[in-house]
């Protein structure tokens, strides 16, 4: 044996020595990761895409070529069953043969990958037992991609709208309900099922709020929604409690829009407090969301979203209370009527990452 063959043999072995406890400290304290640069983003394809927004009162549509709105324009809704809304939807199609996919943003649960449009709020119609999907992509020719209104308010918000370019994003839409959606780095992150961003539905109130549609009691919905503030703007009128009110409804309590609840504020102190604790919940549910994800920007918009400005002295006053760990994010409005149907567009011509394909034309 040569002198140097057991020194030889102990080298590696002290060179392993040293190094498993650093592979082990590796593994406990990972490196910081590389400073993130922006939403990592496959860029959509050319052309011109259509965006469908389907809602209770009308239809809004818009067409995207290459990022840029080129046209827009809304029907009525019918609500004479799902074979006219159908209908309806193709025929908008057909005024834009140069779309090469389409997206249709609707209210309510669906399963994107049969095509099922499950639950459709405000629409009558047996939605659930038709294919919704395959049979506008049948109608039309082209491929056809289903999403949440609310997701896809925010994915037209992230990619073309007041988050373009955030990291991390809050969405709320202030409508008859409340909806939401979450983006981090720069993605749409909608949870096990895609099921998440149920903003409306975090417990404000559990113990003893107003039960909610979903069978939940004390849901932010049921305190800061539209239908909520229109019920309780309602027993107003007919407890006379809100004298400004009932005038401008000629005392019919059937008659009162949440708008008229947010306006009034500011002379009538019944519709202030329902104001005031509409913008407490709102700030109560966004600071937990704050705390939690820490997003550069909060984007709000929906129907009821105009009337912000009202909500904002008690929202503001309750975010300032509660962020206290981290920074207090930008709240912008995005109140375009037309915001859903461009987040439609957008999902057609880029569906977000992890989203089942689009919907095909039989024989494609």
């Amino acid at each position: 044996m040569t002198q140097g063959g057991p020194q030889a043999r102990t080298r590696p072995q002290q060179a392993q020595a040293r190094t498993r406890p650093q592979e082990a400290q590796a593994r406990m304290w990972p490196q910081e990761p590389h400073a993130r640069t922006g939403p990592q983003e496959v860029e959509p394809r050319s052309g011109t895409v259509l965006g469908l927004d389907l809602g209770g009162t009308s239809i809004k549509w818009v067409t995207l070529t290459d990022g840029q709105v080129t046209r827009k324009g809304r029907v009525p809704t019918p609500h004479s069953g799902v074979d006219d809304v159908l209908r309806a939807l193709a025929d908008v199609a057909a005024q834009v043969p140069e779309a090469r996919a389409i997206g249709v943003a609707a209210a309510g649960a669906l399963d994107p990958v049969a095509g099922r449009l499950l639950v459709v709020p405000n629409i009558a119609g047996e939605w659930s037992t038709r294919a919704v999907g395959p049979e506008l992509a049948d109608a039309t020719g082209r491929p056809v991609n289903l999403a949440n209104d609310a997701r896809a308010f925010a994915y037209g918000q992230l990619r073309h709208g007041a988050a373009a370019g955030a990291l991390d994003a809050i969405f709320v839409t202030l409508g008859t309900g409340i909806g939401g959606a979450i983006a981090s780095d720069g993605q749409l992150r909608m949870g096990l099922a895609r099921r998440g961003g149920e903003i409306g539905h975090m417990p404000i109130e559990p113990v003893d709020g107003r039960k909610c549609g979903c069978g939940s009691v004390g849901c932010l919905e049921t305190i800061a929604g539209g239908r909520a503030l229109a019920e309780m703007g309602a027993d107003l009128v007919r407890t006379g409690a809100a004298p400004a009110l009932a005038a401008a409804v000629g005392g019919q309590p059937e008659a009162v829009e949440p708008a008229d609840v947010v306006r009034l504020a500011a002379v009538d102190p019944a519709c202030a407090r329902l104001v005031a604790r509409a913008g407490h919940a709102l700030g109560i549910a966004l600071a937990g969301l704050t705390n939690a994800l820490a997003p550069e920007v909060i984007v709000v918009g929906g129907g009821v979203a105009a009337g912000l400005p009202a909500f904002r002295p008690h929202l503001d006053e309750v975010m300032s209370r509660y962020t206290v760990l981290v920074e207090t994010p930008r709240i912008v409005t995005a109140v375009d009527g037309f915001a859903g149907a461009v987040g439609a567009a957008a999902w057609a011509a880029e569906p977000p990452s992890g989203y089942p394909a689009p919907i095909q034309p039989s024989g494609h």
